[in-house]
């Protein structure tokens, strides 16, 4: 096992394979700059030449590869170092008003950063050049507002890694991936915004969504030409909590020990439509995203998302596991269109199969 991260390491210092590809970076900051106040995007509009080869840079002047990764169980990789130094300069441009380069700083935090989530089909079999990438998926990213500033940026950047690296080595995950990114971005550069003494109005979730194959990934329209539109929704704390029982779905779910007649029409209606989701019918209400299942130790970690495609809001949608008592996860007034994310920590031999969503019939 050491020498497989030994050889996985070396390769990391010497090759540019490791990491998003360029006009990746590009759309990640497009879409970072789209949730910036106003006044923030000034930065990145007024001097778009800097902003270019921030986003540039790293890859094609720099080329320091050994700070495009963190490995945060070996430790491994400079990434978190490198972010904590170039937090220090984009403070220090803030505090001047007239540095043209604010942008390109900015720019810069943003490639470090959006490389922490590389997937690793892409550090590791995928071709340096593929410029294609960011269009060859469907990407939702779903950002999950701004609230109030990162205290500490080791510190998050550390957790945050730590979280990344629970999730399953699959091509599947490359959305979910570039959703965390650009979600670690925005809140960095609002940090930094509100530092510097500007006021940032709380931020509501939000969900935007590219076409697979309609992106235009290059350089020659840079960040802002082109309108970008979030859909929108007020939630009050966490969407989902994987502690918390829901008490009317637990009271409905245990009155199967003495069903009335309309309890148990119920329950065989709730069973075929459970049937439908195991089946990924065309007709069940919900499309999962992704859904990633690791395990490390003795725990398997689940982490996914998931669409309500119908067109009635759901109340409540629980994640139900067999042998463990109650919801696993839990997500309340699912409406329609919304995309969610929950996270549940299973047994280490737990199963995809066997994870059930129950949600109360229309």
């Amino acid at each position: 096992m050491r020498r497989y991260l030994l050889f996985f390491v070396l390769l990391l210092l010497v090759s540019p394979a490791f990491g998003w590809n360029v006009n990746t970076h590009l759309q990640m900051t497009r879409d970072a700059v789209s949730l910036m106040p106003d006044e923030l995007k000034q930065k990145f509009i007024e001097h778009q030449a800097f902003v270019e080869s921030g986003i540039k840079d790293p890859d094609e002047l720099l080329k320091d590869w050994q700070n495009h990764y963190y490995i945060p169980a070996i430790p491994e990789g400079g990434a978190i170092t490198r972010i904590d130094k170039l937090v220090e300069v984009v403070q220090k441009k803030f505090k001047n008003s007239t540095a043209p380069d604010a942008g390109k700083q900015l720019c810069y935090l943003a490639h470090y950063i959006g490389d922490i989530w590389t997937p690793e089909p892409i550090s590791k079999n995928f071709p340096t050049d593929d410029p294609n990438l960011i269009k060859n998926y469907e990407m939702t990213i779903l950002y999950e507002g701004f609230r109030q500033p990162i205290e500490n940026f080791h510190e998050y950047f550390e957790k945050r890694s730590q979280w990344r690296w629970k999730i399953e080595n699959s091509s599947d995950m490359v959305p979910l991936l570039y959703s965390e990114a650009v979600n670690d971005i925005a809140r960095t550069w609002l940090t930094l915004w509100v530092m510097s003494g500007h006021t940032v109005e709380p931020q509501k979730v939000a969900v935007i969504s590219h076409k697979k194959g309609a992106l235009n990934v290059n350089f020659q329209r840079l960040l802002l030409e082109e309108d970008t539109t979030w859909s929108q929704w007020d939630i009050e704390g966490n969407w989902y909590d994987k502690y918390q029982s829901h008490t009317q779905e637990i009271d409905r779910l245990t009155a199967a020990i003495m069903p009335s007649d309309d309890a148990m029409a119920a329950q065989a209606a709730r069973r075929t439509e459970e049937t439908k989701l195991n089946r990924l019918s065309p007709e069940a209400p919900f499309e999962m995203l992704e859904i990633s299942l690791k395990t490390i130790g003795d725990q398997s970690y689940l982490i996914g998302r998931i669409r309500n495609k119908g067109k009635t809001e759901k109340p409540v949608l629980s994640l139900m596991y067999p042998g463990i008592k109650g919801p696993i996860a839990q997500v309340k007034d699912f409406k329609p269109g919304m995309v969610v994310k929950f996270e549940a920590t299973l047994p280490a031999n737990a199963s995809k199969d066997r994870i059930q969503l129950i949600y109360p019939a229309d």
